[in-house]
């Protein structure tokens, strides 16, 4: 049986993602569609591609009858209205995990250029300062400093593991404590500013 899938919200996806797509049934681009298009499409709807930015409420579950099931490339869902899936008996699915690893290392990334100034480096060598303009300052090294981390879930974890191998000190700010983790627990985020360097 061939599925009707309609890609909802603006975001990129893989070619090869979406020719999979397209060899399962019908694939359609939702903002692609005129009015009359979009209803007779949403008529036959059985899955929804949606993502973190899509917004799907309760006018387009009662749009789409047919709708089996929305899925969510990525971790967050908050623009999928919840309660009218569940009243629809419509699955929801999303990608958590999967870019932890990822969005910690970038996080990294970001402070150690930040703290290091590596891009105002960069540039000082591409525009061939080296030599001929006063040295850039020293910048401080982020070992031994304290790092305050709000959340601690599982991208929160991952970004201290990185932290703590810098041999930063960790503190978070959370709406639970971690019992699970040796961090210095800032019990309100407004003193996390007095504590941390970063």
């Amino acid at each position: 049986m061939a599925l009707t899938i309609l890609k909802v919200g603006k975001f990129d996806m893989l070619p090869e993602l979406e020719a999979q797509l397209k060899e399962r049934g019908s694939y359609y681009v939702d903002n692609a569609l005129s009015e009359s298009e979009r209803a007779a499409v949403r008529a036959r709807t059985d899955i929804v591609v949606a993502s973190g930015g899509s917004q799907f409420k309760a006018p387009d579950f009662d749009s789409c009858p047919n709708l089996r099931a929305i899925v969510c490339f990525s971790v967050g869902y908050d623009g999928i209205d919840i309660p009218s899936a569940i009243a629809h008996n419509v699955f929801v699915t999303h990608t958590p995990n999967v870019l932890n690893d990822d969005v910690a290392n970038t996080a990294l990334m970001l402070l150690l250029n930040c703290t290091r100034e590596a891009k105002a480096a960069h540039d000082y060598i591409e525009r061939g300062a080296w030599g001929k303009e006063p040295a850039l300052p020293l910048t401080p090294s982020i070992g031994g400093k304290k790092l305050g981390i709000a959340g601690l879930g599982r991208i929160g974890k991952e970004i201290a593991a990185r932290a703590a191998a810098f041999k930063m000190e960790i503190g978070y700010y959370g709406r639970h404590q971690q019992a699970d983790v040796d961090y210095r627990e800032l019990l309100q985020i407004k003193f996390a500013p007095n504590w941390c360097f970063i």
